[in-house]
C-alpha cells in the first residue's frame, strides 16, 4: 500500500511540474503574441531547414506571427549601403560580420523587455549584446582520419598539428581567401602552432602567422574552400589531419566514416541574430528573438544540426551523447579559445581593417 503511495504521489509531482512548465511556456508566449509577420534573411540548405523545425514553425504556432524567409543574406548591407529600404527584419550573422554592422550603424538597439527572466539568466552577457544575441556556436579544432592515425598519436594542440615530423602526414586547412580567413581562424591556429600562447593572441601578429604558414605549406596538400571539403578531405584520404569543424566531423562519423575531432584550442564561432535598422516589423523581430534565445528552442537546433548554444541552460535538453560534440558543453569549455571580433574590425590611420590588411596578405600567399 505503502508503494502506491508513493507512486501515486510521484505521478501527482509530475503531473505538477509538466503543468507549471505548461503554463509558464503558455505565459511566456501570450507575452509575445502578435500579428502579422518578420522577414529573415536566410541561405538556405540543412541550416534552414534545422531553423524551420527549432524557431521558425514554434514562433509562428505559438504567437500567430508569420515567418517569411528571405534569400541572399549576404547582400544585405550591400542593399542598406545604396540606400535602399530594408527588405528583411532579422539577419543572421558571424561574428565579424556583426561588428561590421555595428560599425555601419546598420543595426537597431536590441530591446531584452521582451526576454522572459529564465532566458535572460540563461544567456551570457558577451553573448547579450546591446546590437545583437546570440543564436548558435561552432568550434574549428584539429579532425583526423583514424585510420591514418591507427599506430600514431592526435596532434592535441596546433602546435603539434602543424609539426610535421612528429605527425606524419597530410594536412588540409581553409583556403584563407575563400571566407575563411576569420571563420577558419586561419591566422590564429598559425600563431598558436608557431608556439603563441591562447590567452596571449590578441594583437594578431599577421606577419608572423604568414610566416608560419609558409613554413608548414609543404605539408598541406588540401586548401579547403568549402565547409564540408574539410571532412571529405579526411575520408577521401587527401588529408590525415584537418582544421574544420565539430559540426561537420560529427555528421560524417555519424554517417559511418572513421573519422574524429579533439578539442585542444579549439576556436569557437558565434552567429548572432541582428535586427535591421528601420526594420518594418520591429516589435515583431523583437519577440521573434526573445523566442529563439529561450534554453528549449536553442536545445532543438543542437540536438538536429550540432551546433552549440548561447543560452547555457540548454544543455539540459540535448542528447547527453551529443553534449560533448558540442562548444559551451562543461567538458569542452576549458580547451576553447574565444576569437575576438573585435580586433578583426578595428581600423588603422590608413582607414584598413585589420581584416582588409591581412586579406590582402592572404590574397598573395593563396597564388604562390
Amino acid at each position: 500500500m505503502k508503494l502506491n503511495i508513493s507512486l501515486f504521489g510521484l505521478i501527482a509531482l509530475f503531473c505538477l511540474a509538466f503543468a507549471a512548465n505548461l503554463s509558464a511556456a503558455f505565459a511566456q508566449n501570450d507575452f509575445i503574441k502578435g500579428s502579422g509577420e518578420i522577414v529573415i534573411s536566410t541561405s538556405g540548405g540543412t541550416m534552414e531547414a534545422a531553423q524551420k523545425a527549432a524557431y521558425y514553425e514554434p514562433f509562428t504556432k505559438g504567437t500567430g506571427i508569420r515567418v517569411v524567409l528571405h534569400p541572399g543574406s549576404d547582400k544585405v548591407l550591400v542593399s542598406l549601403e545604396r540606400g535602399d529600404a530594408p527588405e528583411v527584419d532579422i539577419v543572421q550573422l558571424s561574428g565579424d560580420t556583426a561588428a561590421l554592422y555595428e560599425r555601419k550603424h546598420a543595426l537597431e538597439k536590441l530591446d531584452y523587455q521582451y526576454f522572459d527572466a529564465e532566458t535572460l539568466a540563461g544567456v551570457p552577457q558577451k553573448d547579450r549584446q546591446e546590437f545583437t544575441v546570440g543564436q548558435s556556436t561552432l568550434a574549428m579544432g584539429i579532425a583526423y582520419n583514424e585510420e591514418a592515425v591507427k599506430s600514431g598519436s592526435v596532434p592535441k594542440n596546433w602546435a603539434e598539428f602543424f609539426d610535421a615530423k612528429e605527425f606524419p602526414g597530410a594536412r588540409a586547412i581553409p583556403a584563407c581567401n575563400a571566407g575563411y580567413l576569420v571563420f577558419g581562424a586561419v591566422l590564429e591556429t598559425a600563431l598558436m602552432g608557431d608556439g603563441v600562447p591562447a590567452d596571449k593572441l590578441y594583437p594578431l601578429d599577421i606577419d608572423r602567422a604568414f610566416r608560419k604558414l609558409d613554413a608548414v605549406r609543404p605539408n598541406v596538400n588540401v586548401f579547403y574552400a568549402s565547409t564540408g571539403e574539410g571532412a571529405q578531405s579526411l575520408i577521401d584520404g587527401r588529408a590525415d589531419f584537418a582544421a574544420t569543424f565539430n559540426g561537420r566531423i560529427y555528421a560524417v562519423r555519424k554517417d559511418g566514416a572513421k573519422v574524429n575531432f579533439q578539442w585542444g584550442q579549439s576556436l569557437v564561432q558565434v552567429g548572432y541574430w541582428g535586427v535591421i535598422k528601420n526594420s518594418p516589423n520591429r516589435e515583431n523581430a523583437m519577440k521573434f528573438l526573445a523566442f529563439a534565445s529561450r534554453a528549449q528552442q536553442q536545445a532543438a537546433l543542437s540536438n538536429l544540426m550540432a551546433y552549440g548554444p548561447t543560452n547555457e541552460k540548454a544543455f539540459a535538453y540535448i542528447k547527453p551523447e551529443l553534449k560533448k560534440w558540442l562548444p559551451g558543453s562543461p567538458e569542452n569549455l576549458p580547451n576553447q579559445v574565444q576569437l575576438n571580433y573585435e580586433w578583426w574590425n578595428e581600423t588603422g590611420q590608413d582607414g584598413k581593417s585589420n581584416y582588409e590588411r591581412a586579406l590582402d596578405r592572404c590574397n598573395r600567399f593563396m597564388v604562390r
